[in-house]
């Protein structure tokens, strides 16, 4: 059983960009931790994401990119807001949420 923080973590080139993006567009607020190499956002009940700079050739490859899910608690809100910052999202094919990309195109899944 898990019983400590969890944390995702998500590998990207441009590490100032991805934060401005998770920090203003994904509107996580400011990281818990910020460095050169990584910044650490707190969601909620213990769970972290983490951007880690990595120049690693894979992350060239689109089917490498992370995904990950959340939700929202005003979804045509938060959809205008990302439309307001450039962000597109397209309804899932499975239904039931919606897809977006961060600038370096990992996607994420936001609950409707």
């Amino acid at each position: 059983m898990i019983n400590s923080v969890c944390e995702i973590v998500i590998r990207v080139r441009d590490l100032d960009g991805c934060r401005i993006f998770y920090r203003d567009v994904l509107q996580l607020g400011d990281p818990v931790s910020d460095s050169g190499f990584n910044s650490t956002f707190a969601l909620n009940d213990g769970l972290m994401l983490t951007l880690e700079k990595s120049d690693a050739p894979f992350l060239e490859h689109a089917a490498n990119a992370t995904l990950w899910r959340f939700g929202v608690a005003d979804f045509p809100e938060f959809q205008a807001h990302l439309a307001e910052c450039g962000c597109e999202l397209v309804e899932d094919p499975c239904g039931g949420s919606w897809r977006g990309c961060d600038p370096e195109g990992n996607m994420f899944l936001v609950r409707d």
